[in-house]
């Protein structure tokens, strides 16, 4: 089972081969199957999608997304509040669309240190000043936990993963 295995592992590695054609104007690659009795060479300019109507079963299917769609951006931060409200606030600045923004942000902080939020806050109070509430607060969740109970980058950013919901895509920073 294992040499079945290494086999077929070698067999797949080996059947995108770049094409030693150096003239042709692409670098096509050509992916061989079926004991190496069937190939299609491939372009990566069309991301290897065969472009032959006659090969349209091999496409894959067109990507889903919907016209609006939320977005959650998460972020660890060990101490550091103000630079973490300044990306706050410069994310929901520059948005085309911040009411689609979402922030899980897993702040680790001693007490007395300025926290995220409220440094976010002194910002947009100073940006848009006619707002009475800290506009877009509703859209940031923290979680915050004492600094010196840090297990380091790798652990807080397992703890911020459980800040994400169910938006349809997802950056961590």
């Amino acid at each position: 089972m294992l040499r079945f295995l290494a086999t077929a592992t070698l067999l797949a590695l080996a059947a995108a081969t770049p094409d030693p054609n150096p003239n042709k104007e692409a670098n096509f690659s050509t992916v061989t199957w079926d004991s190496w009795r069937k190939s299609r060479k491939l372009n990566p300019r069309v991301q290897h999608v065969p472009l032959d109507p006659e090969q349209s079963h091999l496409r894959p299917p067109p990507a889903q997304i919907p016209e609006t769609f939320d977005m959650f951006v998460g972020s660890s931060v060990f101490r550091d509040g103000y630079r973490c409200g300044k990306t706050l606030f410069t994310a929901l600045k520059r948005a085309t669309y911040p009411e689609r923004l979402q922030f899980g942000i897993l702040e680790q902080i001693y007490e007395g240190d300025p926290t995220c939020l409220d440094e976010y806050c002194k910002m947009a109070a100073e940006e848009w000043p006619e707002d009475t509430e800290c506009r877009y607060k509703s859209q940031i969740t923290i979680d915050t936990r004492d600094a010196a109970e840090s297990a380091g980058c790798t652990t807080a950013r397992h703890l911020q993963q459980k800040l994400v919901g169910d938006q349809e895509f997802c950056l961590q920073v």
